[in-house]
């Protein structure tokens, strides 16, 4: 019976293993960039890109026949600062149905009076303003993922390096400094460096512009956190006609190499505008100080779904079936060898098992054509006994067999229910027995 146990955990733990196996290739990552290669190939997109002066233009188009959106971004840069336009529409034929505008305009070295690490332009201490608009030619380049896809890199940045946007976007997901980026979003490393302070002590604030048709508002669990694509993320959102842009950022950011909460001021009106809006990125003092914020547009992305996976319900079927045909060799197997099975005989059995344990031991004794219980009543029988690691006695009271011929048994369900009986502990016996003769009394 042994030897059937461990066949069927044999073919048991089979059928786990293809079932696991049939689901891991259903959701397969060869690329290691924690996205199923299925939802990935499906929103994968096509990026052109062309130079102007003081401008990038990139066009994404998605390239799948569902859905075939297109995405255009504007990088300017020139005296009022960097900014990112996303334009959106449903397909190539529409016209532009969503529009919205990041701008990085000046750097604010203050004095922070409230010792809050917030710039309030009311109460801190302004010292001087750096702007961001002088600035060197910039550079575009291709970087490939795989053979069909790039990541495109842009960097932006002012005369002595002292503000610099590493700007990256990407026609499939991938991993850019540990960071997750989706092909609907535009990835911003922010750099200060060397910041030129007239203060020891004073912090800096980013002014950042936010244009929309609508109003920005917080938000603080972000749709790649939703997602599982990045974690201690916060923004800004707006909305409009049913399209969400957003402005996303790390919690922390590096300040000479060591990781800093960054404070971020309320969505206040524009100083220069007051349809616009703006916020305040603040950083403490610091000679490297990089962050990395995105920009792009939610509920892009088209989910896997049965139609676009047909292997899916192959693989449930499978699973099923295995399940099924698992359950049916075990009753197989054990209805079997409960009634079809020709009994051996004891003695021959007994001499196996002792064989099988003590053939690797030539110094003990073998089991000789004895009855267990004799054991007891032999010279050295304690050493005997210690020697037969493997064999169980039970023991039964005479109240046992008194309260088992109380009950009507017909052919051999006597010895069949004594002998399962025998496998418990005697409380469990007991417990049995007693409920048993309760309900046949009850009967009668």
């Amino acid at each position: 019976m042994n030897k059937k146990c461990y066949l069927i955990g044999i073919f048991l733990f089979g059928i786990l293993f293809l079932s696991l196996n049939l689901i891991s290739v259903n959701g397969v990552d060869e690329d290691d960039d924690q996205v199923n290669d299925e939802f990935e190939k499906l929103n994968m997109r096509n990026i052109e890109v062309e130079n102007f002066t003081n401008k990038f233009q990139i066009d994404s188009i998605r390239r799948s026949d569902t859905n075939k959106d297109h995405i255009r971004i504007n990088i300017g840069y020139n005296e009022n600062g960097i900014s990112i336009n996303f334009v959106y529409r449903s397909n190539l034929e529409a016209l532009p149905e969503f529009n919205f505008t990041i701008i990085f305009q000046e750097i604010i070295e203050f004095n922070d009076t409230e010792e809050n690490g917030i710039y309030d332009p009311e109460v801190d201490d302004k010292i001087q303003n750096f702007s961001i608009g002088d600035f060197q030619p910039a550079n575009h380049t291709t970087i490939p993922i795989s053979n069909t896809s790039s990541l495109h890199y842009f960097k932006i940045s002012t005369i002595n390096n002292t503000f610099t946007t590493h700007i990256y976007v990407a026609e499939e997901f991938t991993i850019v400094n540990d960071s997750l980026i989706t092909p609907t979003q535009l990835k911003i490393d922010i750099e200060i460096l060397n910041f030129n302070y007239t203060n020891n002590s004073s912090n800096l604030a980013l002014y950042s512009k936010l244009e929309s048709e609508t109003s920005y508002e917080y938000r603080e669990k972000t749709e790649d956190e939703t997602s599982g694509y990045a974690e201690n993320e916060q923004g800004v959102i707006t909305s409009f006609e049913g399209r969400t842009g957003f402005l996303t950022w790390n919690r922390y950011a590096m300040i000479d190499d060591s990781p800093h909460e960054i404070p971020i001021s309320d969505i206040m009106l524009d100083d220069h505008n007051e349809d616009e809006q703006k916020i305040y990125f603040n950083y403490q003092h610091g000679d490297h100080i990089y962050h990395d914020p995105k920009v792009g547009i939610e509920g892009l992305l088209i989910p896997v779904t049965e139609t676009s996976s047909p292997n899916t319900l192959v693989v449930w079927v499978l699973i099923i079936g295995a399940v099924a045909l698992s359950a049916s060799v075990i009753y197989s197997v054990y209805h079997f060898g409960k009634n079809k099975s020709p009994p051996k005989k004891i003695s021959k059995d007994r001499e196996e098992y002792f064989r099988e344990i003590f053939e690797e031991d030539e110094f003990v004794e073998r089991y000789k054509e004895t009855s267990p219980l004799q054991l007891f009543f032999e010279e050295n029988s304690v050493e005997k006994l210690v020697r037969i690691r493997h064999l169980n006695i039970t023991v039964v009271t005479k109240d046992f067999y008194e309260k088992v011929n109380q009950l009507d048994w017909e052919g051999n369900e006597k010895s069949e229910f004594i002998r399962e009986m025998l496998a418990l502990n005697p409380s469990e016996r007991n417990l049995i027995l007693d409920e048993m003769v309760k309900k046949s009394e009850s009967v009668l």
